[in-house]
């Protein structure tokens, strides 16, 4: 009910007082306040220390964070050369996804080596066997 409440005001004052950028930036704090919240009490419950669970936990998102401030950045020191819009997408696409696959790799490396450690046991045998009937 409050996490309602406190969504509603927020969008609704920046949308009242900004635009549907403000709004957003508005929605984003919002639910970063929430996921906090949330997770201290998952936390505090479960015994984890808060930061390294945090941290674990939100890693993707961390990772998306820093490839948007990356293409923000991209972005802004090619704006002179990138006119249309439709390039505007397409380069920020193709910059965002190779950011976004680096950053992966080397925060994931851990999951990235079970994958291919699965893989490899499974030595590529058929998912399921054929039934008799």
């Amino acid at each position: 009910m409050l996490r309602a409440i406190a969504t509603t005001i927020g969008i609704g004052g920046a949308a009242y007082y900004g635009d549907l950028v403000d709004a957003m930036v508005a929605l984003c704090i919002v639910n970063a306040i929430t996921l906090i919240g949330y997770s201290w009490a998952v936390f505090r419950v479960d015994g984890i220390p808060f930061l390294p669970g945090l941290l674990t936990s939100c890693r993707s998102m961390i990772t998306s964070f820093i490839m948007a401030i990356g293409v923000r950045v991209f972005l802004g020191a090619f704006d002179d050369k990138l006119t249309s819009a439709y390039a505007q997408v397409i380069a920020g696409a193709l910059v965002g996804g190779v950011l976004y696959g680096i950053l992966f790799l080397l925060t994931e490396r851990v999951l990235v080596k079970k994958v291919l450690a699965m893989v490899r046991k499974r030595g590529g045998g058929p998912a399921t066997e054929a039934s008799s009937a």
